[in-house]
């Protein structure tokens, strides 16, 4: 008898049981693009009112909950458990984790990490993916937003790590996708530059439709039977190899990892560029705009907007914005002021120098305090620049 196999595009739609977004696929056309389109539950069946709080953090001494001097113990497990407990004990739906693949070497350079070592400008860098089990078992709601490249892992190895830790957090995993831009990384991953920016996003889209297809249309939903009396764990007609064969990538086979409970990731994205909003219109479900005011903000949430129901046929509010925003908490202005101070104090000249240096790829030390500047080609990110 023929097989019902799940079509690889699929809407889905949000459940919300205990603070958290479980879901449920629904099968849709497979001439649909591939951005699941994901509904909010109503104030009335939710338990708790729906604002999304986040807590940005990236995996190193950064802004934090926590004193400066508790900073530099990032390496150490209780750091991230206690941080995962207290954030599920005031209530925030989830923890995001940033994260890059070599240092900030424009400053003083070519080439020079000695600024960020010396400052800990998002340097050094561990691996965001492997704390998030650890955080996992200490909380039952927190979800956890982890940054992985397009560019330089090869898709079916990433969605072997994301359907585990789906598996291990029970589906509160969120994957926000970028697609690198520091030359760093690129020469550290055997490459003489990077990638071409356009062309980074063309390998992203595909990256892309690996992962959907490794997901969604390799495991049927009931190919796991865990029938132990007969001895079979799965249904082997039931899981079919992906045979996909691309510009960029090959994957003949099948998904390593079963389902998970999403089992596809919730997607954040955070590009604004042409090619990068483009991507976010496509696949993300939430996305990050940089700006210090709504009016700086508004742009980029409209030039998001009109394209994505224009070409795709999406509901444009279906995409979700997220701005960031620094936020310190105090009985009162004084006594916030006196944190701001306490915290600014801790700030790094050359480190903030090597941090804009690999943000824009423009070396400052090479510009006297008094010299005019002007950027001349668009910066590494743009967004953070020009907003």
């Amino acid at each position: 008898m023929a097989s019902t196999w799940p079509k690889i595009e699929r809407r889905v739609e949000i459940v919300f049981v205990e603070q958290k977004y479980r879901i449920r696929p629904q099968i849709q056309s497979p001439n649909s693009h591939p951005r699941r389109n994901r509904q909010r539950p109503s104030q009335k069946e939710a338990s708790h009112p729906q604002r999304l709080r986040l807590q940005f953090r990236r995996p190193s001494r950064t802004r934090s909950l926590e004193t400066p001097q508790k900073q530099t113990d990032y390496t150490k497990l209780n750091f991230w458990t206690d941080l995962a407990i207290l954030l599920e004990k005031e209530n925030f739906h989830a923890l995001f984790l940033a994260d890059i693949l070599g240092p900030y070497d424009v400053y003083k350079g070519p080439h020079n990490h000695g600024p960020v070592v010396t400052s800990a400008a998002v340097f050094p860098v561990n691996d965001p993916l492997y704390t998030v089990p650890a955080m996992a078992a200490v909380t039952k709601n927190l979800a956890f937003g982890i940054t992985a490249s397009t560019t330089y892992k090869q898709p079916y190895a990433l969605v072997r790590r994301f359907s585990t830790v789906d598996h291990l957090t029970d589906g509160r995993i969120v994957w926000n996708i970028v697609t690198s831009y520091l030359d760093s990384a690129a020469r550290n991953f055997g490459l003489s530059t990077q990638v071409e920016h356009d062309e980074r996003y063309q390998i992203a889209d595909e990256y892309m439709d690996v992962l959907y297809k490794l997901w969604e249309g390799s495991w049927r939903d009931d190919a796991v039977v865990k029938d132990l009396k007969n001895g079979q764990y799965a249904v082997s007609e039931r899981v079919r190899p992906i045979n996909h064969q691309g510009k960029y990538f090959t994957v003949p086979g099948v998904h390593i990892c079963e389902p998970s409970p999403q089992p596809t990731s919730f997607l954040f994205q955070a590009g604004t560029s042409k090619s990068g909003r483009e991507f976010g219109t496509k696949h993300a479900e939430a996305i990050f705009v940089e700006g210090q005011t709504p009016e700086k903000v508004r742009p980029s949430v409209h030039t998001i907007k009109n394209p994505g129901q224009q070409k795709y046929g999406c509901d444009p509010e279906s995409i979700k914005f997220i701005a960031a925003i620094n936020i310190i908490v105090a009985e009162s202005d004084e006594t916030a002021k006196v944190k701001r101070d306490d915290l600014a104090s801790y700030g790094n000249k050359e480190g903030t120098l090597a941090m804009f240096g690999g943000w824009t790829g423009i070396d400052l030390s090479t510009y006297s305090d008094d010299e005019d500047f002007r950027f001349v080609k668009m910066p590494a990110v743009q967004s953070m620049i020009y907003h």
